[in-house]
């Protein structure tokens, strides 16, 4: 089996890794995911089981890389016919953990519903398991969840406080730009801002001028 897949040179394909997953979780028990697919029955069809160019001759290239693998039929197998390339969100919706809810006279599944209120998916699913009605569930407004893309409000920006300057280093700045250096380097060398430096220099040769 592994000879005949290795010698084709494409292991580093997504399709190739989707096709060992699903092998995965169908043959091996010690697969995480095994109870849901291989403990339910689910079998990959003896086209794909040992042969992923077959695999890849009848399922294609995916579309683009957040294309998942997906059975039309959850309850089939993975086979010709069976199988399609679809968006994670749409995988969603098939998958048979994805709980159905009954509300406004309609039944379905829970990540629709939250698509088409606007709700959280998360939120949705710890009110059921707390026992909350889906009826109850998608009604119950969500506390402070601003819409998806809208701006977040604006918050009162408070000013900085500006540290008080020491005549020290008053006469620091004034004993450095005295030996030369430019008020960008007194600001590095003594760790004040520019403006700081700037008002400084500005004061004292405003006391030296003649009266």
């Amino acid at each position: 089996m592994r000879r005949k897949n290795f010698k084709h040179g494409l292991t580093d394909l997504p399709e190739y890794r989707a096709w060992q997953t699903m092998r995965l979780r169908c043959s091996n028990p010690s697969n995480k995911a095994y109870p849901n697919y291989g403990g339910r029955g689910i079998r990959v069809c003896e086209r794909w089981q040992d042969n992923f160019l077959a695999f890849l001759d009848d399922m294609g290239r995916k579309p683009s890389p957040n294309h998942e693998i997906d059975r039309t039929n959850n309850d089939g197998h993975y086979e010709p016919g069976n199988c399609r390339w679809v968006l994670r969100k749409e995988n969603d919706r098939n998958r048979r953990s994805n709980h159905l809810m009954t509300y406004r006279g309609q039944t379905k599944p829970l990540v629709a519903w939250c698509d088409e209120l606007s709700l959280p998916a998360t939120t949705i699913s710890k009110r059921l398991q707390a026992g909350w009605s889906d009826e109850k569930a998608l009604s119950t407004p969500v506390a402070n969840r601003r819409p998806f893309g809208s701006p977040a409000p604006e918050r009162q920006l408070k000013r900085p406080h500006r540290a008080r300057i020491s005549d020290e280093q008053r006469e620091r700045v004034i004993e450095l730009v005295a030996l030369g250096l430019t008020q960008e380097q007194v600001c590095v060398a003594m760790r004040i801002s520019i403006n700081s430096v700037g008002r400084i220099v500005n004061q004292y040769r405003s006391n030296r001028l003649p009266r």
